[in-house]
């Protein structure tokens, strides 16, 4: 595969024809189309031939035989991060952003990313596997409330609850066991997200989400409802400035 080696001078031309995949399948499609749209709006403006594909919409063939340079991967959740489309990518020698396979397979599954964490002794949240009713009673005596039930393989907290009260428990279970046929029981955490994110060997500012969560369990009504301050355009410029950045 190819790459690309920068040095104080940019030229567009040296991507090549860029491919931003967004939308997809999974839960997440809706954030998915406006990463994507945000990143397409990004590199062209920089002059770089870039255009959109949408695995949902049409076949990548139809791309293959006009030429891929790289691939810029903009899809959320299941198929985009999980190794799948790495994969796909791989097959076809296309260069891509992001980890490979294997790191997104692990990354994707959070059973499988806590045993990789804790062969290397680093501190989890204290967990249960939970396949059936009658494992609600070993989690609730073994994590306490409130606890947090989550799908292994989903992203954004999609199918997250947070479980305050033994009388919630049951719903919660149910309603999570529709994803991926197993629930991931954790202990509640509470303390402030914080990210930190690194492009080649360039370090982005530390910042902190901001996020107020309002938990709503009940066996009538179940919903996670998360309010957060959000601005598409944030992603563009932040595109922008790390381009402009290598010039």
């Amino acid at each position: 595969m190819s790459s690309i080696h920068f040095n104080n001078s940019f030229d567009p031309d040296k991507f090549g024809r860029v491919m931003v995949i967004h939308g997809g399948y999974s839960n997440e499609r809706d954030v998915s189309l406006e990463s994507g749209a945000a990143i397409l709006s990004a590199l062209k403006a920089n002059s770089i031939n870039a255009f959109g594909w949408d695995p949902r919409n049409e076949s990548l063939m139809c791309h293959l035989e006009r030429g891929i340079d790289r691939a810029f991967i903009a899809l959320h959740g299941k198929g985009g991060e999980d190794g799948l489309i790495q994969g796909l990518l791989e097959s076809y020698q296309i260069p891509y952003t992001g980890s490979g396979i294997i790191p997104s397979a692990i990354a994707m599954n959070k059973i499988a990313s806590k045993r990789v964490f804790l062969s290397e002794n680093l501190p989890v949240p204290n967990y249960k596997l939970l396949k059936y009713k009658k494992d609600l009673q070993y989690a609730e005596a073994d994590l306490g409330f409130p606890m947090i039930l989550k799908p292994v393989s989903e992203g954004s907290s999609l199918g997250m609850f947070k479980v305050c009260q033994s009388n919630e428990l049951l719903d919660a279970f149910e309603t999570v066991l529709k994803y991926d046929g197993i629930v991931l029981a954790e202990e509640y955490i509470h303390g402030n997200e914080i990210t930190v994110s690194i492009l080649k060997e360039k370090r982005s500012p530390v910042s902190k989400l901001e996020q107020k969560e309002i938990f709503m369990i009940s066996q009538q009504n179940m919903n996670l409802m998360i309010q957060n301050t959000y601005v598409q355009d944030l992603m563009i410029t932040k595109m922008k400035n790390y381009i402009q950045s290598l010039q």
